[in-house]
């Protein structure tokens, strides 16, 4: 009975201590839809719109895209939608660059004008893996992200 009680509270220990690493896996989708249909269709299939926070996800989800044979833009989860000039990551809640401050805009975007309508963020814009700020209501195709936790085993 001890020995069960040290046990738990060794493994209770490890797993504050260890942190809960998830991978990201992602998946394109080619039919064209509005921006907020295509976050229908990733939450209806268990994900979400994808998110690039960092310049490393960024280049996992421009190779995905490519990958898949699409060119032109492919719509992400960032919006300023009732923000204007605030992006967020909807998918996260998690303001666009507050990962260490990594965005990749193409120059002179986000157009930032009140009145443009461009409320939704792609990436692909001139076949670049640079982001565009597009009308939510222009049907492009998406991609998906999932999470895949990777698990611990100890030896």
């Amino acid at each position: 009975m001890q020995a069960r009680v040290i046990f738990i509270i060794v493994v209770g220990l490890l797993s504050e201590f260890v942190p809960s690493i998830q991978a990201l896996r992602y998946t394109v989708h080619t039919k064209k839809l509005p921006f907020f249909e295509a976050w229908d269709q990733c939450i209806m299939n268990g994900g979400y719109l994808a998110a690039t926070q960092t310049a490393f996800q960024n280049s996992e989800v421009w190779s995905v895209i490519r990958k898949a044979g699409v060119t032109g833009e492919v719509w992400l989860s960032g919006t300023q939608l009732g923000l204007q000039g605030s992006w967020i990551w909807l998918s996260r809640n998690t303001p666009v660059g507050r990962m260490s401050g990594y965005t990749n805009w193409y120059p002179g975007k986000p157009s930032n004008a009140a009145n443009s309508g461009d409320n939704c963020l792609t990436i692909g814009v001139f076949n670049t893996a640079m982001w565009n700020d597009r009308q939510c209501t222009r049907e492009y195709p998406y991609v998906c992200e999932y999470y895949a936790p990777y698990s611990y085993s100890f030896g």
